[in-house]
């Protein structure tokens, strides 16, 4: 029996000629591509590598010409993941800003009243200089302060009376007074302004010689803008009580005219000082400048209306009259120096200074029962409000 012969590939024949072909042709090319490589010289070929290189770079510098925002974006897209901000690290607080403590910018009469400035200011409704130190000695520590608070101060000194024999010889002279001229000149301060009254002291032997005087010493400078310190002080000279009052009533007339307040003070003379403004046919803005010492002086200081200096000597320990104080309307409080020569409890031989106002805020804090940011919020709102600016 035949057996099927099995289908077994034959070596030699058409395919192991077409594939020992494509092995030779492979070999040519190789030997091509060989031969090629030989004959390029090596800086066309060195000049490639550096196009190839500059291309590279080219890419890489677009890159990084882009903005972080459009390469995160794309990124993002393509990975198709939303980005959301970070979260804030609440783990720590943030550090507080340091407080301004240069002066408000703009109006300061305006930066009074203005809660976001008012506590970088404080004012002193009443400086009563005594001497030319005095006045100058004001001025400069005002002028050297450098950092919040700063003061807005009002320096007042009393006229000095002409004498009958120059008043004969042709007036008054501005010149002649040097406590006015000091003053006058420590006005250039910024933050300075002025009062001035004929006091019981100093009792002018003409009226009408004082009457020419203020008028034209409140219109000659703007920064006069109040009259005072002026008032009774019968012990002082009871011959003079008629011509104290008279004299009075001619400053209270005056200062009604041009719309100025008048700083008050007496001396064991209440009851002729409240005559005077019984009397008056007009009465200007009025401010106690005294210290409240007996429910008399609290009638009277309500009876017309009259704004209440904070002074120096509410820094007394154990205060007696505050409660005095206490009836005094927010809205009529005043934060004031007093007298130059008397500092707060604490300085005694010191002249008293700008930065003492601190301690009679402090003082009238507690004895009125108050916030200190509140005293010296409502005392300057106060001062900006009398004065209209």
């Amino acid at each position: 029996m035949s057996q099927k012969p099995t289908d077994k590939k034959k070596s030699g024949g058409l395919g192991a000629f077409i594939n020992s072909l494509g092995d030779a042709i492979d070999d040519v090319v190789n030997e091509v591509k060989t031969d090629l490589k030989a004959m390029t010289p090596p800086e066309q070929a060195n000049a490639k590598k550096l196009a190839e290189q500059a291309e590279k770079q080219s890419q890489v510098a677009s890159l990084l010409s882009q903005s972080s925002s459009g390469v995160f974006e794309e990124i993002d897209a393509e990975a198709d993941v939303p980005t959301l901000p970070p979260e804030p690290d609440t783990s720590r607080p943030e550090p507080a800003k340091p407080a301004p403590t240069g002066l408000p910018p703009g109006n300061l009469w305006q930066a009074l009243v203005n809660p976001d400035y008012t506590r970088r200011l404080r004012t002193d409704a009443c400086y009563h200089a005594l001497t030319l130190p005095d006045i100058e000695n004001y001025r400069r520590a005002i002028a050297a302060e450098t950092v919040a608070p700063f003061t807005m101060g009002l320096a007042a000194i009393i006229l000095q009376a002409p004498l009958e024999e120059e008043l004969e010889e042709g007036g008054v002279l501005v010149g002649d007074d040097m406590l006015l001229v000091a003053l006058l000149k420590a006005l250039e301060e910024t933050r300075l302004y002025g009062a001035i009254g004929a006091g019981p002291r100093q009792i002018w032997p003409n009226l009408d010689a004082l009457d020419e005087a203020l008028t034209s010493l409140l219109n000659t400078h703007p920064k006069l803008i109040a009259l005072g310190p002026v008032g009774i002080d019968e012990p002082f000279a009871p011959y003079l009580l008629q011509k104290q009052q008279e004299q009075l009533a001619l400053q209270l007339d005056i200062a009604a005219d041009f719309n100025l307040p008048v700083i008050l003070q007496h001396r064991q003379s209440l009851p002729h000082l409240a005559t005077v403004l019984r009397s008056a046919a007009q009465l200007p803005h009025l401010i106690w400048l005294e210290v409240i010492q007996s429910e008399e002086e609290l009638a009277l200081i309500k009876e017309f209306n009259m704004d209440v200096v904070l002074r120096p000597e509410l820094t007394t320990p154990n205060f007696t009259n505050a409660h005095l104080y206490r009836s005094i309307p927010a809205e009529k409080r005043l934060l004031a120096s007093g007298s130059a020569l008397v500092a707060p409890h604490g300085f005694s031989g010191h002249f008293n200074q700008p930065k003492f106002l601190q301690n009679t805020m402090q003082a009238a804090a507690k004895i009125l029962f108050v916030p200190e940011a509140e005293v010296t919020a409502t005392t300057n709102q106060n001062l900006a409000t009398l004065f209209q600016k």
